[in-house]
């Protein structure tokens, strides 16, 4: 397959990540990704920012396809995406792979702060991200979500019910034993 040839070739690869044509970067990305190889972080580093956030997008599933702490802080640097999909989609891979370093930049998120998209979908995701990595101490940012009730900052229901079910589930897991401060 392609992937398999890919792996001997990404510095050449890599030289058109800055071609003009998005669809050609994006296809790209692709195969960069499908490399899974550390190697080629650099070039999806400059992609990461790409103008077109389909580009993006692809960016990010082909750094959650590498196992590397660099890929990794990648995908928590897309939460601050301006589209909501990017958000969604980085919040999502960094649940799975329970990357604690990323909980504050998930938080954030989860709070409706910070830079990038913060819609109800973004926000609900990074909810299930922590409830994920069912780190103790985001139990009290997911209540502060929960307890919000001013007349300016009512959270959407969707939002608020999440934080509630990813609160119990890290307690839950706190009491079996699961889950570190």
């Amino acid at each position: 397959t392609i992937s398999v040839l890919a792996k001997d070739h990404i510095p050449q690869l890599g030289e058109h990540v800055s071609d003009r044509r998005w669809y050609f970067v994006r296809n790209v990305v692709a195969i960069l990704g499908s490399t899974h190889n550390a190697e080629a972080l650099p070039y999806l580093e400059r992609t990461l920012r790409h103008f077109d956030p389909r580009v993006r997008r692809e960016t990010i599933r082909g750094a959650a396809s590498i196992k590397d702490l660099r890929a990794e802080q990648m995908l928590a640097s897309a939460l601050s995406d301006e589209d909501p999909q990017n958000v969604t989609l980085a919040a999502r891979y960094l649940g799975n792979i329970g990357s604690r370093s990323a909980v504050p930049s998930l938080e954030l998120v989860a709070r409706g702060e910070g830079s990038g998209n913060r819609d109800v979908g973004a926000r609900v995701d990074a909810i299930h991200a922590l409830a994920r990595i069912a780190q103790q101490s985001s139990v009290l940012v997911l209540e502060g979500i929960t307890t919000r009730r001013g007349l300016l900052k009512r959270e959407p229901k969707e939002v608020v019910a999440a934080a509630e079910a990813a609160a119990r589930h890290i307690r839950a897991t706190a009491a079996k034993g699961g889950a570190t401060s």
